[in-house]
């Protein structure tokens, strides 16, 4: 994504989106600390699609190829450890680029948040937007 506008806005401004999304999207089941860690780790002037998986074996197999569909990519692992056995809150950034066009994708597994919630935050931003 290449959206000029989101580019002129300061880093603080940004950051404040962000952290919106994600409290949005996750219901704000991440706590101060994990949101913090995730917009440390992501550049501030940079688009994001976001993705939260519904399971860890999706949110597994999103991460873990670094190549796909013929694109070469990268997996890195922001929050939590895939060798973890206890369930536990996981983020990882997958780039993937083709020869026009980069790829920037944030994946988030969190364990505690039930599927209603998710659709309930779903239904909340149809109506915001």
């Amino acid at each position: 994504m290449n959206n000029q506008a989101f580019k002129k806005q300061t880093d603080q401004k940004n950051r404040r989106k962000l952290e919106v999304v994600l409290r949005r999207m996750t219901g704000d089941a991440l706590t101060e600390e994990q949101r913090r860690r995730l917009w440390r780790a992501l550049e501030q002037r940079r688009q994001y699609c976001l993705r939260l998986c519904a399971s860890k074996r999706a949110f597994l197999q999103a991460a873990a190829p670094a190549t796909g569909r013929g694109r070469p990519g990268t997996v890195r692992i922001l929050l939590g450890n895939l060798n973890d056995p206890d369930d536990v809150p996981l983020a990882a950034l997958v780039r993937r680029r083709n020869a026009k066009t980069r790829e920037h994708t944030l994946y988030l597994y969190l364990p505690d948040l039930k599927g209603e919630r998710r659709d309930e935050t779903r239904r909340k931003e149809g109506k915001e937007a």
